[in-house]
């Protein structure tokens, strides 16, 4: 409706009519900001900066505040139809003190009024309260203000106003068993993520031993023996160990020599006997040996092409999630590419004023040379800065890309040669499969060989004497501890083979942990990859409701890091272009938008104060009562005496300049 003031930042006495759409123009210092400064301070006693009380008071010539006077600003308000009128006023405070004929300064106080009565601070401010609360009424009329919070507030605000999606309606149906996870371990989804990182990183710390492990235990294993043949030895040197116990016997009862004689033959056949065991044990291996060889390599093969089967699920999994982690940083480099570009591109065209603010003047041309020069140089170097900063994330953003399809590629390679080993084993296989055996009876193999024949007729023919008596056991007793030493050391041979079983059992169990390992981690990144599906869900879900409270601004609720993570927050683009960055046309209408938004949400519609709005061809739509402040050359048309703007596009002859305000309700 209308504001008056009074000695309020140098207006001596100002009065303005408002209607729905009101144009204030003036040159810069002429006091167009002030109305708006006057219309926060009546309601709550701050500028449009909050700043309290801060330079109201009006200043002589000489820069210096003129005592004794009082600052007021009166409102004539409607509110729902009702009329209202408040009144704030600053009084300066002097005393005399005793003794003294001068007054001195001694503080301020206001006063308040409501339909002209008076009213106390705390009444006045809940009056207020009741219409508008503050922070409401800043969003509501200034389109600059919701931007110029910080992003956590303003994200905070927008998600309250739009919304967060419940995790079932996130989950959908394909991430049931994700959402029972989160229900059964009491967990959010940010929880859930960082203990599964923890796990894995664990499991993987544990997989990379495995190889070591390994490694000592083969390092530990005794080489093989042949045991069969020790086992031989050990058998015939405790049988010998008790002839010659026997032939001891016997010689202490008188018969040494028949039993030195009786021990030679005795020996010989045994070592006789000893042979042909032994050739007889070789050639039931040769018997068996062509079956169980075939068998043992196919075994072996087998083996080998399941391992290497499991290998090659591994590796598709793996190439599977850091495709999708490529993907993310390609997409990342194009639009810091396309980020770039548009920075590139961007020109100033320098609108700055030609005239002096005090005098109105024009400037010399050095000194406009030299402003459009400093403005110039200022925003080269801030696209200056702000290419090398996009440069520096793209950087980052293509070693990660390199590395990725560096490792994408080291993990192709392992397949393509893994699977031509596995072609290779499989028609190994069916070589050996499709192979006769050709197996020979023992007593055939024997037969044919001419030692064990000659040894078959020499055991024939050995005969055994009668025992004589004797009484000297010396030599026999040499001999018992030759076979008893004998028989420790095959022992000592013999228990290898308990070792190398134990460490063969170890070594199966390490890889079979290994093999467990590497599915726990599977299993890991198959929840980890619904934990993923599951965030960008939300994000997109938050960001897609709150741009559908927008028409034309919209807001990234999430931003991308180098690493392919997301983390939030609440950056306002206008066209796709950052508010910061975009002209000042696009940065009003946008802010227009945004408290429209927030008006309909309150039901609340208070008059909004538009800057800068020479630089505005065409304001939003708003059902909000529009103040524009207009920079301007003020002119008194000398016919009419009517104060006009330059804007009108009057003759030079037909006006004459002024250093005032214009209002055109």
């Amino acid at each position: 409706q209308q504001l008056i003031m009074i000695n309020f930042k140098g207006q001596k006495n100002l009065e303005i009519d408002f209607s729905d759409n009101t144009t204030i123009y003036g040159v810069n210092g002429s006091g167009k900001s002030t109305v708006f400064s006057a219309f926060n301070w009546l309601l709550f006693g701050k500028d449009e900066f909050d700043r309290k009380d801060y330079g109201i008071k009006t200043f002589d010539k000489n820069n210096v505040i003129i005592p004794k006077i009082d600052h007021e600003v009166t409102g004539h308000l409607l509110l729902d139809g009702v009329k209202i009128k408040l009144t704030r006023i600053l009084k300066e405070k002097w005393a005399k003190k005793r003794g003294e004929d001068t007054a001195e300064f001694v503080g301020n106080e206001t006063i308040y009024f409501i339909n002209d009565v008076p009213k106390s601070q705390s009444e006045y401010q809940a009056f207020i309260s009741s219409i508008i609360p503050e922070s409401t009424f800043k969003l509501l009329t200034s389109p600059a203000f919701f931007n110029s919070l910080k992003w956590n507030e303003r994200r905070e605000m927008l998600i309250s106003i739009a919304g967060v999606p419940t995790d079932e309606e996130i989950a959908g149906s394909d991430l049931v068993s994700l959402l029972d996870l989160m229900q059964r371990e009491k967990k959010t989804i940010e929880d859930l993520k960082k203990e599964y990182v923890a796990k894995k990183k664990k499991l993987k710390d544990s997989l990379d031993q495995i190889p070591t492990r390994i490694d000592e235990n083969h390092r530990g294993t005794p080489e093989a023996k042949d045991f069969t043949k020790i086992e031989a030895d050990l058998k015939q040197a405790k049988h010998n160990l008790g002839l010659i116990e026997t032939e001891m016997l016997d010689a202490s009862k008188g018969v040494e020599e028949a039993v030195r004689l009786r021990s030679e033959k005795l020996l010989e056949k045994s070592n006789i006997e000893t042979r042909m065991q032994r050739l007889e044990y070789d050639a039931k291996n040769q018997s068996a040996n062509a079956g169980n060889t075939k068998d043992q390599n196919i075994r072996t093969k087998q083996q080998r092409v399941s391992f290497l089967t499991q290998e090659l699920a591994n590796f598709d999994y793996d190439i599977k999630i850091n495709t999708d982690r490529l993907n993310v940083q390609l997409e990342q480099r194009t639009s810091l590419r396309d980020k770039w570009t548009k920075r590139d591109a961007e020109t100033l065209t320098y609108e700055g004023s030609f005239s002096c603010p005090t005098c109105g003047q024009s400037l010399p041309d050095d000194l406009i040379a030299h402003q459009e020069t400093d403005a110039k140089t200022a925003f080269n170097k801030k696209k200056v800065l702000d290419l090398q900063e996009i440069e520096k994330y793209g950087a980052n953003t293509t070693v990660e890309i390199n590395r990725l399809q560096a490792y994408i590629g080291g993990i192709n390679e392992k397949i393509r040669t893994a699977k031509d080993e596995v072609e290779k084993l499989n028609s190994e296989i069916e070589a050996i499969q499709n192979m006769p055996v050709h197996t020979e009876s023992i007593e055939a193999i024997l037969a044919k060989n001419a030692e064990y024949v000659d040894l078959k007729a020499k055991i024939e023919a050995i005969v055994i004497p009668e025992i004589v008596q004797v009484t000297d056991t010396t030599a026999l007793k040499i001999q018992k501890v030759e076979l008893s030493e004998e028989i420790n050391k095959l022992t000592r041979d013999l228990s290898v083979r308990d070792q190398i079983t134990e460490m063969t059992k170890r070594k199966a169990e390490i890889e079979t942990e290994g093999r467990s390992l590497s599915q726990q981690i599977a299993d890991l990144e198959k929840i980890e990859f619904q934990i993923e599906t599951f965030t960008k869900r939300k994000m997109n879900d938050v960001e897609n409701r709150v741009n559908s409270l927008f028409k034309t601004v919209r807001f990234k609720m999430f931003q991308k890091l180098i690493n392919g993570g997301e983390e939030p927050t609440c950056e306002c683009l206008v066209n796709g272009v950052p508010f910061d960055i975009a002209n000042q046309a696009a940065q009003v209408n946008s802010g227009i938008e945004i408290l429209n938004v927030f008006a309909a949400i309150h039901n609340c519609y208070a008059p909004v104060f538009v800057d800068k709005s020479e630089s505005v061809l065409k304001l939003s739509e708003t059902q909000s009562q529009i103040i524009r402040l207009v920079v301007s050359e003020m002119f008194k048309v000398k016919e009419t005496g009517k104060i006009v703007s330059k804007l009108n596009g009057y003759a030079s002859h037909e006006i004459e300049e002024y250093s005032g305000l214009l209002v055109e309700a």
